[in-house]
């Protein structure tokens, strides 16, 4: 009898543990309209996913451009997406895990309850929101009374 209440809880863990293991962290199904950090983009790539930007500024390190659109941007170093920051509620993020995405605007308490159950990610409280991700690589949520205000991940080598 023992025997197999022991079996029967240690398939339940091992159930458990499978179960959480399958569920992605956030930083690795964060996206802009399918733009995703990463990505090799060009372009015609980036206006065909969101449009013709308000404006494009080369950065200060070589092969770095910033896509602007509003006050939301995208950078692209040597064709390759490294940085989104959503600032209005025109562009939904991480649409691949959660229907409609989310956006600027929402609910920040819904938010994070969406992100802990869709996802393995660790959410810790900031002076300005929220970051959800691991111990070393987070999405940023700036929170305003109540409402994601900012919505930012980047993937810059330092």
């Amino acid at each position: 009898m023992k025997r197999s209440i022991l079996i029967t809880l240690l398939l339940m863990l091992i159930a458990l543990i499978s179960t959480f293991a399958q569920k992605p962290c956030i930083t690795e199904i964060f996206d802009i309209n399918g733009l995703k950090i990463g990505s090799a983009v060009t372009d015609s790539i980036i206006k065909s996913k969101l449009g013709a930007p308000s404006r494009v500024e080369i950065g200060s390190i070589p092969g770095y451009l910033v896509y602007y659109y509003g006050e939301s941007s995208i950078g692209v170093e040597n064709g390759e997406v490294i940085a989104i920051s959503v600032r209005d509620s025109k562009f939904p993020v991480m649409t691949f895990i959660f229907e409609g995405g989310i956006r600027v605007g929402d609910n920040a308490e819904e938010v994070k309850a969406k992100i802990l159950q869709n996802t393995r990610s660790i959410i810790t409280e900031t002076s300005r929101g929220f970051k959800a991700g691991n111990y070393d690589d987070n999405v940023h949520f700036r929170v305003s009374n109540g409402e994601i205000t900012e919505i930012s991940y980047d993937n810059f080598d330092i």
